[in-house]
């Protein structure tokens, strides 16, 4: 993949595709997965197999216990979001859903889910981050006044200063 053209037919493409979904939530096979789906994610590469490769990525990230598994899937998650084409549609089903984990039975998947939305508010362009302001900010106020847990109110919190602070006074 190192070189500028991406020379594989579209059922290769497929399968290779459907071998790095099963990769990522495979222990011993996700390090490498995840390197070779952030090189695919950084190409650009169009298909439904990586949209579909992206939805099962964002499960990953909520349900997993290791850092590093999170780690790996939040930043392919930022680069996809932030450089793919997506439509309007797509964006809003991936943020309902990290949205919607804010109140995740485990603090990890909120913290994760957490995470990934402060990524969000700091690298998406201004003007598409005060088109998605409104939905983003009431689940955080919810999340500040109604998380058990310090630390995933901390982290609300610290978004919802980082959402003001990147969107003024829209």
């Amino acid at each position: 993949l190192k070189n500028k053209t991406w020379n594989v037919k579209p059922h290769q493409q497929k399968v290779l595709l459907s071998l790095l979904q099963t990769g990522a939530e495979l222990p011993k096979k996700q390090k490498a997965s995840f390197e070779l789906i952030h090189t695919i994610v950084a190409k650009k590469i169009v298909s439904i197999e990586i949209y579909g490769l992206m939805d099962r990525l964002q499960e990953v990230l909520l349900e997993s216990q290791h850092d590093v598994v999170r780690s790996s899937c939040s930043d392919i998650l930022i680069r996809y979001l932030v450089n793919y084409p997506l439509s309007k549609k797509r964006l809003e089903a991936h943020l309902n859903f990290f949205l919607k984990n804010l109140d995740f039975t485990y603090e990890s998947g909120r913290i994760s889910m957490l995470s990934l939305l402060r990524n969000i508010v700091h690298r998406f362009p201004v003007p598409l981050l005060n088109e998605q302001s409104r939905i983003i900010f009431l689940p955080l106020v919810l999340r500040i006044a109604n998380d058990e847990a310090a630390k995933v109110r901390a982290q609300a919190s610290e978004c919802i200063q980082e959402l003001f602070t990147r969107c003024g006074d829209e």
